[in-house]
Parts: structure tokens; sequence; C-alpha cells
């Protein structure tokens, strides 16, 4: 029998919906739909760790702290380090914080316009001179874990105004003003950064030179920041900084619990593969060796058996694929729901749930070779079996 035909007749099978067939396809989608989950869930949960870990500007600087007469020494070793992966390298800096409201301490953490470390723009534009600032779609210049997304200030109505803010002076304590026109916003989801603000490193200098503490000649301080491009490149530049006897401060990412928690998943994962590959595996070949009626059927006409291996197949792939889309169908809808309501919270706007195609797709072959294989091995028992039952039937 060609294998067109065998895959006619499994249709034509396909079409007569019996009640067994509909318990097969809804436990066989919910199969699908449970290891789906797992796989969203590892997948979705990595995507998090790497946007937050490893894709905040934090871990990518290494600071330098020493006594001011290390300056020249240090900064002679640094200049002579040509490395392509640092962007830039800062001297005597400070994080620097701009008040929106002094007395209550509101206000954004202000940061270099810089390649590698400036977020891409939403609305509005790219900093493109001095005296312009770009900040978060939605900003908090206060503690915002505790806040709903809809409770942030949205700055994207007040692209093309100013904004003024106040920094302190580190020896006066008085206050200097700055005004900045914002000239656009960026969507800080990915990186947790509501109160992150940026500005031309011009702008940045010159606010650090104002009001930067006078440094007492015995005292230790932070000599240099350098920017490395990327946090895989940290290591390298400061395995070499400490080589050469510089003693360096770097935002290290503790992803320990982060990797152990995604092993765990890992190895449940594939546990859970094991298991409902061998519970679909079961389910299966209960079904078809339960189609004894049809099988002597088929035997009676003079279908032999790799004819008959040939149409139990693709009525088992017929019937998996209409499970298994519909287990994605559902999943996309769980998505949209779940993305709707994390969505208002802060802390989940970084997640991103993942639809595991290539699982469902790679799962469903595998599945469909076990398939094929049990029914090969099987289908002389179940054909002569059947045979006997047909004839007990007339």
């Amino acid at each position: 029998m060609k294998t067109k035909d065998a895959f006619k007749i499994a249709l034509l099978n396909s079409r007569r919906i019996s009640v067994k067939r509909k318990i097969f396809i809804v436990i066989t989608s919910l199969c699908f739909l449970l290891l789906s989950f797992l796989f969203c869930f590892y997948k979705s949960f990595k995507g998090v760790v790497n946007s937050i870990s490893y894709g905040q500007n934090e871990s990518k600087i290494i600071s330098v702290y020493e006594k001011t007469d290390k300056y020249d020494e240090y900064k002679k070793i640094i200049d002579g380090y040509k490395n392509k992966n640092i962007v830039y390298v800062g001297e005597f800096e400070n994080s620097l914080y701009g008040y929106r409201d002094l007395d209550n301490n509101f206000g954004f953490n202000i940061l270099r316009d810089m390649k590698y470390y400036i977020p891409e723009v939403t609305k509005g534009s790219t900093i493109k001179t001095t005296g312009q600032i770009i900040c978060p779609e939605r900003a908090s210049d206060r503690n915002f874990d505790d806040l709903k997304y809809e409770e942030l200030e949205d700055l994207t109505k007040m692209i093309g105004k100013d904004i003024t803010l106040y920094f302190k002076d580190g020896n006066t304590k008085e206050k200097v003003a700055k005004t900045f026109k914002l000239v656009g916003t960026y969507n800080a989801d990915y990186s947790y950064s509501y109160n992150d603000c940026y500005i031309s490193s011009v702008d940045y200098d010159n606010i650090q030179n104002e009001t930067k503490e006078e440094i007492k000649s015995d005292s230790i301080v932070k000599l240099f920041d350098i920017y490395v491009n990327k946090y895989k490149n940290v290591k390298e530049v400061n395995e070499y900084l400490n080589s050469q006897g510089i003693t360096t401060s770097v935002s290290e990412v503790d992803d320990s619990f982060v990797n152990y928690s995604l092993f765990l998943s890992m190895i449940l994962l594939v546990i859970m593969i094991i298991v409902l590959t061998i519970i679909l595996s079961k389910f299966f070949k209960s079904y078809y060796q339960e189609e004894n009626y049809n099988i002597a059927l088929y035997k009676a006409l003079g279908f032999n058996d790799k004819s008959l291996v040939k149409i139990l197949f693709f009525e088992l792939e017929i019937i998996m694929f209409i499970a298994m889309i519909l287990a994605i169908i559902l999943l996309i809808i769980l998505s949209i729901a779940a993305r709707i309501y994390l969505k208002q919270f802060v802390s989940f706007r970084a997640v991103r749930i993942a639809i595991p195609f290539m699982a469902f797709i790679l799962y469903y072959v595998i599945i469909s070779l076990i398939n094929y294989s049990l029914i090969k091995s099987d289908i002389k028992n179940v054909s002569k079996y059947s045979v006997k039952v047909l004839s007990e039937l007339w």
C-alpha cells in the first residue's frame, strides 16, 4: 500500500470522533501542556536572569580605590593598556544623583551617554548635544518596588520640556541647579532602571567638577571607573589590572543561586519528559491494541502488517497533531492572560513568557518515532489476536 493511501484511510478513521478518541485527545493535550509549562518556566526564567543579572551597567564597571599618591602610577598603566573592550575611563568619579526635590531626596540616578551603556530610545530622540537628557518612559524617583506600573510617572508626556535637577555640592553642601531638556525616553522594563536618566559625558564631567568633594592627599578615594563594553569581558580587563598590582572593585553578579535553580529546573524538565514520554507511549499502545475490530477487518480485507503499521501510525499522528495544536492554542491564551496580569506589577515587567514552539515540534517528532517503533514491534501479535476476535464476533 502506498503511503498516501494509508494516510487517506487514517484520515477517514480520524473523522470518527468517539468518546475514547475525545478522551485520548484531551489527555494528550494535557501532557503537551504540562510539558510546555516546564519549558516556559525554564526559558522565561533564564531570559529574566540574563536581562537583569548581566544587563546591568553596574556589572560592567571596574572601580579602582587607592590613595591619591597612586594616581600617576595607575594612570600610566591604564593608559598603556590598549584593550578594545574598554569604552571609557572616568577619573575620581562618584555616583551622580540629580534631585527633583532635595528635601525629600526625590530624584534620578544620572549616568553617562556612552555606547554599550545608554539604552535604545523608544520615543523621541537620542542625546545630540549638551543640556539634553533621556529618562524612562515610566519613572519613579523613589522606591518603586511596592508600586504598580500605572502608578509610575509617565515621562513621555514631558518630551520636549525642561527638567530641573539639583545636585549637592560635596564641599559646601549647597544645591547646584541644572536644567535639561527631555529629548527622549526608553523602556526600563528589562533593567528595572525606572530612575536612571542619561546626560552627555560633557555635562556629566562638568557637574562632577562643580560638585565633587575636595580630595585629601592621604585619603583612599575612587581613582578610576573603567567602563567595559560587555559583562563577559570584565574578567579579562580585571585580571590584567590585578596582574599589574592594581586592586580593583567589581560589582560581581552572584548567580550561584540562579544557576542552581536553573539546574534543578532542567533536571525536573528532563524527568518530566521521560515520565510523560512513558505515559504517552503506554497510552498510545493501549489505544491501537484496543482497535482489534478494525485491525482484524483490515486483515480480512487482505492488508498486510506493513500497511497496518502505516494506517495505525498515521491515525495516531493525526490525533496527536490535533492534541498538540489544542495545547499550543491554550498555551498562547494563557500566556497572553499572564502577560496582561503581570504587566501591572513593576517587579514582573521584565518577564517575557516564551512559547516553546521548537520544543513542541521536537517532542512531537520524538513521540512519533517511539510510536512507530512500538506499532511495528507489536502489530503482528495485535493483528493475530484481532483476527481471532473477529471470527468470534462472526
